[in-house]
């Protein structure tokens, strides 16, 4: 294996390096190292904001609109707050008041 953005198996297949221990890194973990230093730079100087979104927020929903063509997109603080929002969007789009739980 290397260090940049491609994986080569046993076998000698090579495919792109996806994943950087906890997240989805499309290009690699030396490129997803600068952009984490990059933003620390830029959110230095913003300074923490608690309870609302930071303003800086807006520029990101404008940026992914237009990146996947949608309306709207929504941010959420845990994966528990997504699947919370996701059900209460099915239920208002399906007229559902129930769901099923699957384990």
């Amino acid at each position: 294996a290397t260090r940049d953005r491609r994986l080569c198996d046993l076998d000698g297949n090579w495919s792109l390096d996806l994943t950087g221990a906890y997240g989805v890194n499309v290009l690699g973990f030396d490129v997803y190292k600068r952009c984490i230093d990059r933003a620390v730079e830029r959110a230095r100087d913003l300074g923490p904001v608690l309870g609302p979104y930071h303003p800086v927020i807006a520029d990101n929903v404008r940026r992914l609109e237009a990146l996947s063509g949608l309306d709207e997109v929504s941010f959420h603080m845990s994966g528990t707050e997504a699947v919370m929002q996701a059900v209460r969007l099915a239920r208002y789009h399906t007229g559902k008041t129930h769901l099923v739980r699957l384990c």
